[in-house]
């Protein structure tokens, strides 16, 4: 087998629901749910590409700091590890 071939880890698909957002586990995970989007420049949850939204639920569920700018205003999205 080749490197980079093989068995690929396959997650569940995200929700289809526009309101899809991960449960609270960590403070950052809250504060993002809770957090009124619709008066920044990525607008409401409800609107953010899926893209986006597996992009927060990757970094929040990060041990790792980790952080990630979207749109052309750079608003910012970073997880626990990241503010500590």
């Amino acid at each position: 087998m080749r490197p980079g071939r093989g068995n690929f880890f396959h997650p569940p698909p995200l929700s289809t629901k526009s309101n899809h957002m991960p449960s609270a586990v960590h403070d950052m995970k809250k504060r993002i749910r809770e957090f009124d989007w619709a008066q920044t420049p990525i607008g409401p949850v409800e609107q953010w590409p899926t893209c986006l939204k597996c992009a927060v639920e990757l970094i929040t569920a990060s041990p790792v700091p980790m952080t990630l700018l979207w749109g052309p205003q750079g608003t910012m999205i970073y997880n626990d590890a990241y503010a500590a």
